[in-house]
């Protein structure tokens, strides 16, 4: 259950405004060439529940850079 993040959230002032539903598609080459390179195109979707506004945003990823943290070029183009 997520009401103990919830009730900490409201505690600490925060006022919930809506939701997202997001839908993410993958794409690649018919051989898999761009997963087995190590990058990603990815199509998301993102639609507000209180006004039904989608967006789109299209994504390429570069490889996944050494580190603690997952990081690696991203390039990002977006259509409401």
């Amino acid at each position: 259950s997520h009401d103990p993040i919830r009730d900490k959230l409201r505690v600490n002032g925060a006022t919930f405004l809506h939701q997202v539903l997001e839908h993410n598609r993958i794409f690649d080459r018919s051989d898999g060439s761009l997963r087995k390179q190590g990058y990603g195109l990815r199509l998301r979707s993102a639609t507000r529940d209180d006004n039904g506004e989608t967006q789109s945003l299209l994504t390429f990823k570069g490889p996944v850079q050494p580190g603690p943290i997952k990081s690696g070029d991203k390039k990002t183009t977006s259509q409401s």
